[in-house]
């Protein structure tokens, strides 16, 4: 943890009536720990994606509960979501594969397109730590690849959590058996 940071933890037990109480005590405590100085976009964002990830534990961690931490310093909101469900897959249209983790080495440094709506893409970049970086790219409505459009629901949620954050990453520890989605907000104080 980076110096002035404090964190907080919940064991969230993947139930969908649990969404809000887990929404209210994270905002609660960011808006607390923030002092009030958060801008209402950021906030806004934050419970966007906290939404998200509560959601993504629900469909596809497959275990009865998920860690949810919240850490905040001078500069950065930090909220991720860790379980001990299977790891993360998704099909590439370009190499006619799922990719699953763990990941090998050969995949290394290499990017895949994961998702298409009419304006962007998301890409799952993976780092050498067999880590991904999500990013986004805008694209022309005729450069839309019909393929790709057919896995909509499954990864728009991951769209929208990478929209809304600095920063979006996955993980999968093997050691661990452990996923951690992390996602990164810069602070915008409030004038």
């Amino acid at each position: 943890m980076k110096e002035n940071e404090e964190q907080l933890r919940i064991d969230f037990s993947n139930k969908s009536e649990d969404i809000s109480d887990i929404l209210d005590m994270c905002t609660s405590y960011i808006i607390k720990k923030t002092a009030g100085d958060l801008g209402s976009v950021v906030l806004s964002k934050v419970k966007w994606v906290l939404t998200e990830l509560l959601t993504n534990a629900i469909k596809h961690s497959e275990t009865s509960t998920s860690t949810i931490l919240v850490s905040i310093n001078n500069e950065e909101i930090i909220l991720q979501k860790q379980d001990s469900g299977a790891p993360m897959q998704f099909y590439d249209s370009s190499l006619n594969q799922t990719i699953s983790w763990p990941i090998t080495n050969k995949l290394y440094d290499t990017s895949h397109i994961i998702y298409t709506s009419s304006t962007e893409t998301l890409i799952a970049h993976i780092v050498s730590d067999g880590s991904i970086r999500f990013l986004i790219e805008e694209i022309e409505p005729e450069d839309v690849r019909e393929s790709i459009l057919t896995d909509m629901s499954e990864h728009f949620g991951l769209l929208i959590i990478t929209k809304s954050s600095t920063e979006f990453s996955y993980l999968y520890s093997s050691d661990k058996k452990m996923n951690l989605f992390k996602s990164v907000f810069k602070r915008e104080i409030h004038p």
